[in-house]
């Protein structure tokens, strides 16, 4: 005898309609980020790397992966998603294509971690914490697979400058920015529920 699952089609479809307007959402702000820019050279600075931390810290790895995989694919297939309204598959194979391709790396590996992380540490400062870390771990790989493919453009020392190093302070106070204040809201979310 079989026993039938409870979850009726009707679940079933608004479920799916939810999982999409995540994703759809979650494209939306990652193109938002993305047009927020201090045009440097080579590599641009932008608000994207906050909307990956907002993605990662808020959605399933698997919504966060599928959430940043839609955003590349919806830009390599021809719609300006990219800094500068910019499209295409050279982008991907571009100078900057290594930090999508970390985007899509690290979004989940945040996620996981902030999974683990957030079942830890429960405290304010703790949660705090947690999200910092989170971020800096995620960055990290973004940085690294970013710097990496920009190697093969202008050399590994100009790319570790250029990729890395001009970033570092942008990157920790965008970091810090995050961190209170997802930690800021996430305890008074606690609090008033």
């Amino acid at each position: 005898m079989t026993i039938m699952n409870k979850t009726t089609l009707p679940t079933i479809i608004a479920n799916n309609y939810l999982v999409i307007a995540k994703v759809m959402l979650g494209v939306a702000a990652l193109f938002a980020g993305s047009q927020i820019v201090i045009p440097l050279q080579p590599v641009p600075i932008s608000m994207q790397t906050v909307v990956i931390c907002i993605i990662a810290v808020t959605y399933s790895p698997r919504l966060s992966f599928a959430t940043v995989l839609a955003y590349i694919t919806i830009g390599v297939a021809g719609l300006p998603m990219f800094a500068k309204l910019s499209s295409g598959l050279h982008i991907l194979f571009g100078a900057t294509g290594g930090y999508l391709i970390g985007y899509l790396i690290a979004t989940p590996v945040m996620s996981i971690l902030n999974s683990k992380f957030s079942e830890r540490f429960t405290g304010t400062y703790s949660r705090y914490l947690s999200i910092f870390c989170t971020c800096l771990i995620g960055h990290l790989i973004i940085y690294f697979l970013g710097v990496s493919w920009l190697a093969t453009f202008i050399g590994i020392k100009q790319a570790i400058y250029s990729g890395f190093i001009i970033f570092i302070p942008s990157g920790l106070v965008k970091m810090l920015i995050f961190s209170s204040t997802y930690s800021y809201v996430k305890g008074r979310k606690n609090t008033i529920l």
